[in-house]
């Protein structure tokens, strides 16, 4: 670099290259960088390292969620979730505002009710925008999908609190 008759030796620095998030898979390099921090079990046939107790948390939690374990502890929120979506698109804000009238005394059931407002409404949004004239960065669909999720969490808990 030069400036007003001076030079400067610029060395960039030696990073090392960071994991990256953006892949659907974690490589043999990602692994092991990870390993000293956390296991990572992400289907059945996860890295033969994986300890017992590992394995059997993994598949326990996966049986939870092929039996809605977590839905059926909120049997309310359950229901009224599945009544919202056995209508078609076109009623869905409707059956939402119907929630409402069905709001109980449990102060736990009206924040989940209220998240589940949240979400649907965003959903219905999502469903009934136009298409994008051209194709999205490969980022949109976190930005508009995954993020409005935290935002709604926070608002209906008030547990979290982030800035995007």
């Amino acid at each position: 670099l030069k400036k007003a008759k001076q030079s400067y030796s610029f060395h960039p620095p030696e990073v090392t290259p960071s994991v990256s998030t953006n892949k659907p898979r974690i490589n043999g390099d990602d692994a092991k960088k990870l390993n000293d921090y956390f296991v990572a079990v992400i289907g059945p046939h996860s890295g033969d390292e994986t300890l017992d107790c590992t394995r059997q948390e993994y598949e326990l939690n996966m049986e939870e969620q092929r039996v809605l374990h977590c839905f059926k502890k909120k049997a309310s929120t359950f229901d009224l979730l599945d009544f919202c979506l056995n209508g078609t698109l076109d009623n869905l804000l409707d059956r939402m505002d119907d929630i409402k009238a069905n709001l109980g005394d449990n102060d736990d059931e009206r924040q989940d009710i209220r998240l589940l407002r949240y979400i649907l409404s965003d959903y219905h949004a999502n469903c009934s925008k136009p298409s994008y004239i051209v194709i999205p960065n490969e980022r949109t669909p976190f930005a508009e999908y995954i993020i409005p999720i935290f935002k709604y969490f926070s608002a209906s808990t008030k547990l979290l609190s982030f800035i995007w």
